[in-house]
């Protein structure tokens, strides 16, 4: 048998009086089963894990073999459950004020006309036409044809 996955003495030891050792920390922390409760998992809102759990009396109801998978399903639920609580809290939360224009153009979620593209074309060009901008950008070309 690998020696690696061996019953420790503190497993051995009656369930009641190693959870009774424990502080009780889950404040404000969010919780998740597997379908057969023999597992639970903590987390933060964010999705930090923050303890996993074996139910009591566990030894008779489930394969120690079997554990892994009932640790990723209630992983699996306490990290939904803290996504959920964070999208409900995107969708409950106050509208953001709207952009204040930029530039002398509004911000908005409208497609962009004809007219704004011709004045973001000009201002471009315009700052592409003056000082170091126009210098760096045409010193790197030739000025003899294409072909030669």
């Amino acid at each position: 048998m690998d020696q690696r996955w061996q019953l420790n003495e503190e497993d051995l030891e009656p369930e009641a009086a190693r959870n009774s050792e424990r502080s009780d920390p889950t404040d404000d922390l969010l919780r998740g089963q597997d379908p057969e409760g023999v597992v639970t998992v903590r987390v933060t809102g964010t999705g930090e894990f923050r303890s996993v759990e074996l139910a009591p009396g566990w030894k008779g109801t489930t394969d120690p073999r079997s554990l892994s998978t009932h640790v990723v399903a209630a992983a699996t639920d306490a990290t939904m459950r803290a996504a959920t609580a964070q999208a409900e809290a995107v969708r409950t939360a106050p509208p953001r004020t709207p952009a204040q224009p930029a530039g002398g153009i509004a911000a908005s979620d409208e497609p962009i006309t004809a007219a704004d593209a011709m004045q973001l074309i000009n201002t471009v060009s315009a700052g592409l036409a003056c000082g170091p901008v126009r210098d760096r950008f045409s010193s790197g070309y030739s000025k003899a044809p294409l072909g030669v």
